[in-house]
């Protein structure tokens, strides 16, 4: 009986043992798949920043998968890091105003300088802002000018470099394109009207302000951020505030379009690579930002999407439409989050609604 049971415990080991392998060649591509998801980044970013192509060449070289998802605003973007308490999204591209909303607000990781190779090679103009002082969360990857995109056949020989091209009624065109970003309106009509963004601040100027884009209001054909380049090219409108990369991006099949930096500044976009609290991909993460900061991935995305480029070593092969003078670089002003939401809500109703 003593043998019996023995054999019984060895024919049980042997199945089990058998059972096992089977089990366990059916499982393998679970198993595998499972630890080549954890190989995988996803990136929260906007349209027409990334290449599909030097993405590819990424995952190929490394064995990263990556996803990427898109939004339109940056208030999208943060509703969505919110709503997953700051997980689901290993690095994002907010701009310069909402990275500083995100610090505030606990949103993001310290960033790790000593992990990133080319650190040496961003551009000091880019770098301590007041919205992220020394870096320490947010690091430029790629930036524009805020200023006025216009239509040279129907200006001619004349150069629209002042706001008051969209806000003078003796010299504005009967039709114009104003952004519909209350803040920025308010701003850029701050700068205009006062010289600073400052202006805001005072009661008495933000009524002028007010009334001033009021009065705008009966020139503006349309309000649009993402429409600009597509109106100035098929002669629908002549001037409108334009971010320098969509005029830039949409110049070479479109030359007759064009940009300036208006003479009262314009404004300074900056969209950095952050990453959200909420990843534990750390070293994925600093893998991928070292490899899009590579000279030739930088050179190629600046070109394409039509952004100034943010390290030294390409400024020289910035081309020659999209330079801009220190001089002229230093008038640039932040949109900076120094008008409360619900008064600035309300102007922008009452101009709306006028």
């Amino acid at each position: 009986m003593r043998i019996r049971a023995y054999s019984f415990i060895i024919r049980s080991i042997f199945f089990a043992f058998w059972l096992g392998i089977i089990l366990g060649l059916f499982w393998l591509p679970t198993i595998l798949n499972q630890f080549r998801y954890d190989r995988s980044l996803t990136i929260f970013t906007w349209p027409l920043v990334l290449d599909a192509r030097y993405l590819k060449k990424f995952e190929q070289k490394t064995g990263i998968k990556l996803y990427i998802s898109y939004y339109e605003t940056n208030e999208e973007m943060l509703t969505k890091l919110q709503a997953t308490k700051h997980h689901g999204y290993d690095l994002v591209i907010p701009s310069s105003g909402t990275v500083q909303k995100m610090i505030q607000h606990g949103m993001l990781k310290k960033l790790d300088h000593s992990k990133l190779s080319f650190i040496d090679r961003i551009l000091p103009l880019l770098t301590h802002h007041p919205y992220d002082f020394n870096n320490d969360y947010s690091i430029p990857y790629y930036w524009g000018i805020l200023g006025i995109g216009y239509d040279t056949t129907y200006f001619g020989d004349t150069v629209p470099n002042s706001w008051s091209w969209l806000f003078d009624k003796d010299r504005a065109p009967s039709a114009i394109c104003m952004t519909n970003d209350p803040r920025e309106a308010i701003l850029i009509a701050s700068q205009y009207l006062f010289g600073s963004i400052q202006a805001v601040q005072d009661s008495a100027a933000l009524n002028k302000i007010r009334e001033l884009l009021i009065q705008q209001k009966k020139w503006v054909n349309l309000y649009s951020d993402a429409l600009t380049e597509i109106v100035l090219a098929s002669h629908s409108i002549p001037i409108s505030a334009a971010v320098s990369s969509d005029i830039f991006r949409a110049k070479e099949e479109y030359p007759h379009i064009d940009f300036v930096v208006p003479k009262e500044g314009g404004f300074l976009q900056i969209d950095s690579f952050a990453i959200p609290v909420g990843t534990k991909k750390d070293d994925l993460i600093y893998e991928f930002l070292n490899f899009m900061y590579e000279e030739e991935v930088v050179e190629y995305h600046a070109t394409k999407f039509g952004f100034y480029t943010p390290v030294i070593d390409d400024i020289e092969k910035t081309p020659v439409f999209q330079k801009i003078s220190l001089e002229r670089f230093v008038q640039l002003e932040f949109f900076e989050n120094i008008i409360p939401i619900k008064q600035m809500n309300k102007i922008w109703i009452e101009v709306l609604g006028s």
